[in-house]
């Protein structure tokens, strides 16, 4: 009643669902944000300049803060400073696959080039059955951060917003940002 699964280097024996449960583990390993269910949620300007949602099935909380002063920021993996005009124009969510559909592209800031995301974790050898259980943020049909690998727009730590800043995009000299962080509870 077992199969055998490679899934890169390594090569297992096992049910449907544990290989993607090893699966998952593979992608957490690589740094990124791993759900064990369809996520789709909207998140919109924090009210009282601060919130906290519980992202459903998984075990990380949505927390997002009003920044006004970008000079003592401390970073980590797992935040993200959006221009606050972004989420003031339109419905931004933060979801995975799974819960908000394949058609996605990335393009990280900086770039020129856009790549869709499914390519791009076939290239940063993401297991497929792990590929819709990754959390990132997006509007429209653009990946705007995806943890652990990058973002699209604002900055995710001081040399980004250094070049964010120097590019003079939308935004840019407002000095005012959206903190989003995923946190473990």
């Amino acid at each position: 009643g077992r199969k055998a699964y490679r899934l890169g280097d390594i090569f297992a024996f096992g049910t449907e669902d544990g290989v993607k449960e090893l699966a998952c583990k593979i992608a957490e390993d690589k740094g990124f944000l791993v759900t064990r269910g369809a996520v789709s949620l909207e998140i919109s300007l924090p009210e009282d300049g601060e919130t906290e949602v519980k992202i459903p099935n998984s075990a990380y909380i949505l927390k997002t803060r009003i920044i006004e002063n970008t000079r003592e920021l401390e970073y980590n993996n797992h935040s993200w400073f959006c221009p606050i005009e972004a989420l003031a124009e339109g419905k931004i969510t933060l979801g995975n696959s799974a819960g908000t559909g394949s058609a996605l592209r990335m393009k990280r800031a900086g770039s020129n080039g856009s790549k869709e995301l499914n390519r791009l974790m076939t290239d940063l050898k993401i297991p497929e059955s792990a590929r819709a259980q990754i959390l990132f943020v997006k509007k429209d049909g653009d990946i705007l951060w995806l943890p652990g690998f990058g973002h699209g727009l604002g900055f995710t730590n001081a040399v980004s917003l250094d070049k964010y800043i120097a590019s003079g995009q939308d935004g840019a000299g407002s000095g005012t940002f959206v903190r989003i962080a995923l946190e473990r509870q």
